[in-house]
């Protein structure tokens, strides 16, 4: 075999190593990068799930006692998680870059805040101190 024709086998098994092992390393990558998406699919979805069926079982309960003549006790039962869902908001609020971002959100809540002066009710001090300074956050980062 002359001098020229090793040169060539010898580039071409290079060539066709270096092809080989990269589509080896793209399948393997490919494969893994797949696994850690179904996963992360399957837990946002398994979260999003348990959200959707606690938000029905919530719902549940207050048409029962709608059904039932009992509007006080599904009124105050919704105040009750609306007053939770505000307080669970306040570090959305306190952030005026995030809170910017997020337009039908500050309506949102300008939409609350609207309701709870239309129609008051009472609640435990320390709910309303916190229920306070959301819209107090609120007032301030939208200047009003």
């Amino acid at each position: 075999m002359n001098k020229r024709a090793v040169i060539i086998i010898t580039v071409l098994a290079l060539f066709v190593g270096a092809v080989a092992g990269g589509l080896s390393v793209a399948a393997i990558y490919g494969h893994r990068t797949n696994l850690l998406i179904r996963d992360y699919e399957y837990h946002e979805n398994e979260e999003g799930f348990a959200s959707l069926t606690a938000d029905a079982d919530t719902r549940v309960y207050s048409l029962r006692h709608l059904h039932a003549g009992q509007t006080t006790n599904a009124i105050d039962f919704e105040q009750g998680i609306l007053d939770g869902d505000l307080i669970n908001l306040e570090s959305f609020v306190t952030n005026r870059s995030d809170y910017m971002n997020y337009p039908p959100s500050i309506n949102a809540l300008q939409d609350v805040k609207a309701y709870r002066t239309e129609f008051p009710y009472e609640e435990p001090p320390s709910v309303k101190k916190s229920v306070e300074e959301v819209f107090t956050l609120l007032d301030r980062q939208t200047n009003r």
